[in-house]
């Protein structure tokens, strides 16, 4: 795929709703690009079902920190966001449309 991007998912290094990262990373994969995953920490990530301890990721870059606004979704330049599971349409959404 020529137009084929990779794309950086920033989280924490613990307490992510594992479906938060798991279907927009499939979202992106599937439509051909190239999921990262970025954290503060090196290593691993661990992610929850609810309260439920779930699967653990492995991070590709640290990065040095980020701000977040409580909003379904944000864009800002090459950055998405969004802050629940119900906003996983709307992010998804964004996200491709971001990608191109």
């Amino acid at each position: 795929m020529a137009d084929r991007k990779k794309v950086a998912f920033l989280v924490s290094d613990e307490g992510i709703e594992r479906v938060e990262l798991t279907e927009p990373w499939k979202a992106v994969s599937d439509a051909g690009h190239q999921p990262m995953l970025l954290s503060p920490k090196a290593g691993e990530v661990q992610t929850f079902d609810h309260l439920t301890v779930s699967e653990r990721f492995p991070v590709d870059l640290r990065n040095a920190g980020a701000t977040w606004v409580d909003q379904e979704v944000v864009t800002d330049g090459n950055l998405t966001t969004s802050r629940n599971p119900d906003d996983l349409p709307a992010f998804n959404e964004a996200l491709l449309k971001a990608i191109g």
